[in-house]
């Protein structure tokens, strides 16, 4: 009985040994480039490496050889350097793979550095610190890693060809750039939390597709860059956008874009201020654009159409180039980097369009001359409502143009414009007009702005400004670096209201300008309060339903008496 117990357990020891090796020889039967990025095994601590030639990667011992199917390998390694690159590699022409390593570098170094070489992959690897640089380094691809950087930039490709940055994850303040290279292509990528999620610069001839980007302050950046295609992308959220600048012959199609979209800047935006010398007219670019969205609406590029009237549609954002008579009517826009752009156009109308939380402007015209926002609601725009430069003879007449916290309106270099009957209240400026002759501010409410209700510089000249009612700007009511040559009455017998004027003699504009027929302005709740609005709504509301009830009890009474 004992031995028949013994002989019964040698042969499960036995099964179990036979099992045990079987599925170890399941295991060796996994290709070994699929093993490579679902195995995950604990790095091997590891010095930093410099490769500084072919012959290097002999004497060094990194298995391979150097070809397209066989290159040599780094993989597996752990390498953390506190004063310079983790993996630096130069003057190298031979296929090198590195692989499902932990990359960390600081003292704004990279983790990985290649330096005039060539045929360098990079695939599944971590970069917690430090990013990886392709400095003349032709033919190098980064593909499936994680970079996790709060102090460089994730990816940089600058003066290489035919590079590809696909299928990454990046997130915090890093970004991927792309600097004087050619046909490089990025693609399939994850980018969130950066400040610039992608930059192309003077580059030529690179695709940027499918990739998904949230939350940066400029998602998309064309800079000095020809012949690029922008298609298929996912953007959502951040200031800007996608931003063209002084790119020609750039196809941008099939994008979808949330709370974001296209801005075609006439200056550089990565620049704070604004010289007018530094201009330029966007609508000189060879451009195709089709296909794209924001907020799931058709983004609408209209170019060198005529007396065209769009109305009653529903556009994500409206873009408008060329155009000669064109009127938009009806459109209500939510968030897009500038809802509408009119752009080196003439005559344009936009008419009882509602706009709101653009992250810039909720108009821009730029050399837009004549254009004319009527019957319009203007609200809630990270700058300013609408920004016009040299755009003469702009009318801005009976809208509402409110809680922007830039200007409620800022012409620039536009003269000859009509700013008139507008309710233009709790925005930064009022009105501001800048470097702009020979305009009129007339019959237009300017309260509770944040800074001045008008303010002109010392370059706006022979403007006049009559019959409009100010009240409790934070700032002053107005001010006048140029008021000798600017007149704030009709010249006969109508000036201003104004909320601190005594009620006798002239009102004194700060800096220079006078109101010689002023008024006192006594404060009225439904000039410019949206809350007063809507409290009178619900009043005629009840009233009309009270009305309706008399009218029902009074075709009752004959009944009854029956």
């Amino acid at each position: 009985m004992k031995r028949t117990s013994r002989c019964g357990l040698v042969l499960l020891f036995l099964l179990a040994a036979t099992l045990l090796g079987s599925s170890t020889d399941l295991h060796t039967d996994v290709p070994a480039s699929q093993d490579r990025h679902q195995s995950h095994k604990p790095a091997l601590l590891h010095e930093p490496i410099l490769i500084d030639g072919d012959a290097d990667l002999v004497s060094q011992g990194w298995p391979g050889s150097g070809t397209p199917e066989d290159p040599y390998t780094i993989e597996g390694l752990e390498i953390t350097h506190t004063a310079g690159h983790a993996i630096e590699i130069v003057n190298t022409h031979l296929n090198i793979l590195i692989t499902d390593c932990t990359l960390s570098s600081w003292s704004h170094s990279y983790a990985i550095k290649a330096e005039t070489s060539q045929n360098i992959a990079v695939e599944g690897c971590i970069f917690s610190n430090g990013g990886l640089f392709f400095d003349r380094s032709n033919h190098s691809s980064a593909r499936t890693c994680s970079f996790d950087i709060t102090d460089s930039t994730s990816v940089r490709i600058e003066n290489s060809s035919e590079c590809s940055i696909e299928e990454n994850t990046l997130s915090g303040p890093a970004e991927i750039d792309v600097l004087s290279s050619y046909r490089c292509r990025v693609a399939s990528n994850v980018i969130e939390d950066s400040g610039f999620g992608l930059l192309v610069f003077s580059s030529s001839e690179c695709v940027v597709t499918g990739n998904q980007i949230q939350a940066v302050d400029i998602p998309i950046h064309l800079r000095y860059s020809d012949s690029c295609t922008v298609h298929e992308n996912q953007v959502s959220g951040g200031v800007y956008g996608l931003v063209v600048f002084k790119s020609n012959n750039t196809s941008i199609h099939d994008n979808a874009f949330t709370d974001s979209g296209l801005l075609f800047p006439p200056w550089d935006i990565t620049f704070d201020s604004l010289q007018e010398d530094e201009v330029y007219n966007p609508a000189t670019l060879n451009l195709s654009v089709e296909g794209n969205t924001v907020n799931q609406y058709p983004l609408a590029f209209l170019r060198d159409l005529g007396e065209v009237a769009l109305s009653s549609l529903q556009y994500g954002q409206v873009v408008m180039m060329n155009c000669q008579g064109t009127a938009i009517q009806g459109a209500h826009l939510e968030p897009a980097p500038v809802s509408i752009q009119v752009i080196n156009s003439s005559s344009c109308q936009i008419m009882d369009c509602t706009i709101s939380n653009a992250s810039i402007w909720g108009i821009l015209g730029f050399m837009a001359q004549g254009l004319h926002v009527v019957t319009s609601e203007i609200s809630h725009c990270g700058v300013d409502g609408l920004f016009f430069l040299d755009s003469p003879e702009t009318q801005v007449s009976e809208s509402e143009i409110y809680l922007n916290d830039g200007d409620g309106i800022h012409l620039w270099g536009s003269d000859h414009s009509v700013i008139s009957e507008n309710g233009i209240y709790q925005n930064g400026e009022g009105v501001w007009l800048q470097d702009s002759d020979f305009c009129s501010i007339i019959n237009n409410s300017l309260m509770d702005n944040s800074a001045y209700g008008v303010r002109l510089t010392a370059y706006s000249a022979n403007n006049t400004i009559y019959g409009n009612a100010f009240g409790w700007n934070e700032d002053g009511n107005a001010r006048d670096w140029n008021g000798t040559l600017n007149q704030w009455d009709n010249g006969i017998d109508q000036g201003n209201a104004w909320h601190d004027y005594e009620g006798s003699g002239v009102y004194e504009i700060p800096a220079a300008g006078v109101d010689r027929y002023p008024k006192k302005f006594y404060f009225d709740l439904l000039l410019y309060d949206p809350t007063a609005e809507i409290l009178v709504g619900i009043i005629v509301i009840v009233s009309a339903v009270a009305v309706v009830y008399r009218r029902k009890r009074r075709n009752q009474k004959p009944l009854q008496s029956l």
